[in-house]
């Protein structure tokens, strides 16, 4: 492989590559960063991630210990693997995302004298996670803070978080929201505004992070021209199909599994819904943005800066039946309040959670966090970098 050493080396560390807002994220860098910098992935499993970035051409390397399973001494083997392939690969910048990836990461890259940022992707310990587990997860934190460069957050909720926990310094923390490329596929106005039958999506992983039971209980207090849709997989799929087979929904639920033809989805449908018990700033939403929907999502971590309640969507309190199922009327029985907010997710879409916008914030602190360590090759990389331009 020839290497162009004008450009910087930048190896991305993850724990998940299967479906998800990080994999989405992280394919997003490295599709449009191969111009700029040679790129690397350390992963801990195989799956649409690594898949995507071998087909690019990206050098992968998969860590089956680097996983979210708690226990030290698997951690300390992990740290000392990624260490060893930190040495042979040599990178310039390394970049950890979410918790796991981040403590292994950035342990290994302080080992080895190399320049790490750290994107948090909604913090272990932001409200709607256990106490216990959020204690823990802020001491790790606010320890491993004062080793990173560079700490993004993915939205102004998640950075005061930080700020007010004292994780990070305020000159380290920086906000920027997940983007997504544009699409050409998007919801029609007529769809929008269709009246006999109503689909509702709902994106998201069957896990503890997000409530599909409080979804398919308020599917129940719902006309019966109105379907909901559930694109996704995970451990609690089967406990959801049950609920809904015992509150004699399922013939109103669609089960469709992971998909990769959401913007298709997301086009033929008429409101958008994500519950949550916590969240950082879900790329699910952007996508539904994207696709010009208007939203109901629970207000919980930076929801509420993708959804403007009353003007783009309607915003709900964690787990509340009543409220969900009175946002969701509310849209189901005024078609042109839909077409107006799913105008307004469209021009937000575009004003804020582009990822010509993401890339070109990203890239500058990337900058900053090469320009920590001034050894000559960082200086000569500092030196020919071009500033990322949208395109």
């Amino acid at each position: 492989m020839n290497i162009d050493r004008s450009k910087s080396k930048i190896l991305y560390i993850s724990t998940k590559a299967e479906i998800g807002g990080v994999t989405s994220h992280l394919i997003e860098f490295i599709t449009n960063f191969r111009e700029l910098h040679d790129i690397y992935l350390i992963c801990g499993e195989k799956g649409l991630l690594t898949d995507t970035a071998i087909e690019l051409g990206v050098e992968c390397h998969i860590l089956p210990s680097l996983n979210n399973k708690a226990g030290i001494l698997d951690d300390l083997r992990t740290i000392q693997a990624c260490t060893r392939l930190i040495h042979k690969i040599k990178p310039d910048l390394i970049h950890t995302h979410s918790s796991k990836a981040g403590l292994v990461g950035r342990i290994a890259a302080q080992l080895t004298n190399t320049p790490k940022i750290f994107t948090a992707h909604g913090w272990g310990f932001t409200p709607g996670i256990p106490r216990s587990r959020q204690l823990l997860l802020w001491g790790l934190e606010f320890g491993l803070a004062k080793l990173t460069d560079q700490i993004i957050c993915v939205s102004k909720f998640d950075r005061d978080l930080a700020k007010n926990a004292s994780v990070g310094r305020t000159k380290q923390l920086h906000c920027i929201y997940n983007g997504v490329a544009d699409s050409s596929i998007q919801a029609q106005p007529q769809t929008v505004m269709a009246q006999d039958k109503i689909s509702i999506v709902m994106t998201a992983r069957f896990s503890e992070q997000k409530d599909h039971a409080l979804a398919i209980k308020a599917c129940q207090q719902l006309p019966q021209h109105v379907e909901m849709v559930f694109v996704g997989e995970g451990h609690l799929l089967p406990q959801a199909k049950q609920l809904a087979q015992e509150l004699g929904v399922s013939d109103r639920i669609k089960f469709l599994g992971n998909r990769l033809d959401v913007a298709e989805i997301l086009a033929q449908s008429q409101i958008f819904l994500l519950l949550s018990h916590y969240e950082g700033l879900p790329i699910s939403i952007v996508e539904g943005l994207r696709a010009g929907l208007p939203i109901v999502a629970s207000n919980v971590g930076g929801v509420s800066e993708q959804v403007l309640d009353g003007k783009n969507g309607l915003l709900v309190p964690r787990q509340d039946i009543d409220a969900t199922v009175a946002a969701l009327m509310k849209l189901i029985n005024n078609p042109q309040l839909r077409l107006s907010m799913a105008a307004e997710s469209r021009q937000h879409f575009l004003n804020s959670f582009n990822i010509d916008r993401t890339l070109a914030q990203t890239q500058k602190i990337y900058e900053l966090a090469l320009a920590t360590k001034s050894s000559p090759v960082r200086i000569a990389t500092k030196a020919v970098m071009p500033e990322y331009q949208a395109r």
